[in-house]
């Protein structure tokens, strides 16, 4: 999700620290990443933030007639698990 600006200032109350949803109608995926974003710690020993990522699937992984399909888990699995394995394996292209 791209975090701009925008989606952090439309976050912040005046009653509190931050809302988890914007001003506007509805809600925004950027704007509920800027909200998960204030809760990231930076790694102690090089002062930078975690790679992370906001994948917000919650309006396609329900369908009317089979209902939750869990879309975007596989997806997900797989990033996650060929990552590992290069980490331990480096010479693996796929």
């Amino acid at each position: 999700m791209p975090i701009f600006e925008e989606h952090r200032e439309t976050i912040k109350r005046d009653h509190a620290d931050l809302n988890n949803c914007g001003k506007g109608k509805g809600a925004d995926a950027s704007n509920a990443a800027a909200f998960l974003e204030r809760f990231l710690e930076k790694d102690p020993k090089t002062g930078k933030n975690p790679t992370w990522a906001h994948l917000d699937i919650a309006g396609t992984c329900i369908n009317k007639t089979m209902g939750c399909t869990g879309f975007g888990t596989q997806t997900l699995l797989h990033h996650i698990l060929k990552k590992d394995l290069k980490m331990l394996w480096p010479k693996i292209s796929n």
